[in-house]
């Protein structure tokens, strides 16, 4: 993309294995616009790649290809029993015939991300299952320490290198935007949870004339999740954008929703479900209810404010299920402590 070529010259020096199959679509949601009386449009991230779709493989094409110049052989990473992340880990490490070991912690089960548990230990090489996240994270660091060939990937592979996934796509929605594909939207709607989807795309929005505003709802708990966490993660971040010829031209506007969270990390909330069901119902959009449903929330929350919009929710689902995943199987391995 000529635009990505000019703007940040070289990102293509950085190791990348090609995960993705193109830009994917902007749609406009007739049916929830005309429910809400407020325009909205969807970025469509569950169609990154046909294999595993949504937010990681963006981050996996830089996580992979990284790996492989240090001459990995395993990929060792955390998170809860259902993420999305760890099931990105074992489905583009296999292709790339990497090993991958994983440790979870335990998390609130809902279908979706029992489902997601299921294809885990169906495929992935180990599995250890922790009861807190602290345990789980500080186990995977030391875990890749120890084994020879390993490679490190942190919970929600969010390094600088790998957020640079979505530095590319904020200006891959600039150039839709400038094709005249879709409007300007007033907010960007996104999950908050490891970071790198919405700080990748706050640093991509400064590197254009006309920055996005960006909403990241808080996902995760406050402690990981906070104003401090995302400057760190944005300081970060700019660093690297800035070494690979990239100019900071714009100050974004973002801000954390904190109100659409719940009680605990996976936990459904009332709202979110109620936003799964209208997208769903309206425009046949399947939302999950740990991340994407709680961003719709709140994008359905701020268009009662008197808005017209438009308004963008990007989604960051897989379009391909643990169900399809799991006619992929291997003998489960699990190891508990």
């Amino acid at each position: 993309m000529k635009l990505i070529e000019h703007i940040l010259p070289d990102v293509e020096n950085i190791p990348r294995v090609p995960i993705l199959e193109g830009p994917t679509p902007v749609k406009f949601l007739e049916g929830i616009s005309k429910f809400t009386g407020v325009e909205i449009w969807m970025k469509d991230d569950g169609v990154t790649s046909s294999l595993y779709g949504g937010n990681k493989a963006r981050k996996f094409e830089f996580i992979i290809g990284e790996a492989l110049v240090k001459k990995a052989q395993t990929l060792v990473t955390s998170g809860g029993t259902g993420t999305n992340h760890g099931v990105a880990a074992v489905v583009f490490g296999r292709k790339w015939g990497l090993r991958v070991v994983l440790h979870l912690f335990e998390q609130y089960l809902t279908e979706y991300s029992r489902m997601n548990y299921q294809a885990l230990l169906k495929l992935a090489d180990e599995v250890h299952v922790h009861a807190r996240p602290e345990k789980a994270f500080i186990k995977a660091y030391v875990d890749a320490r120890r084994r020879a060939h390993a490679f490190y990937v942190p919970p929600g592979g969010s390094t600088p290198v790998a957020n640079l996934g979505y530095v590319l796509a904020a200006l891959e929605l600039w150039a839709q935007i400038d094709a005249g594909e879709a409007p300007f939207p007033e907010k960007i709607f996104v999950p908050a949870g490891s970071l790198g989807t919405a700080c990748g795309l706050i640093v991509g929005s400064a590197l254009i004339p006309q920055p996005f505003e960006i909403v990241l709802v808080r996902v995760v708990d406050r402690m990981a999740v906070n104003s401090l966490v995302v400057h760190y993660y944005l300081w970060r971040l700019k660093r690297l954008v800035t070494a690979l010829g990239g100019k900071i031209v714009s100050q974004p506007v973002w801000h954390v929703e904190h109100t659409c969270f719940g009680r605990a990390y996976g936990e459904p909330t009332p709202e979110g479900l109620r936003a799964m069901e209208l997208f769903h119902r309206y425009d046949n959009v399947r939302l999950e209810p740990v991340y994407t449903a709680k961003s719709a929330a709140a994008l359905l929350k701020y268009a009662r404010r008197n808005t017209k919009g438009p308004l963008l929710l990007w989604k960051t689902n897989s379009g391909v299920s643990a169900d399809e995943l799991l006619r992929r199987t291997s003998e489960d391995r699990i190891e508990r402590d």
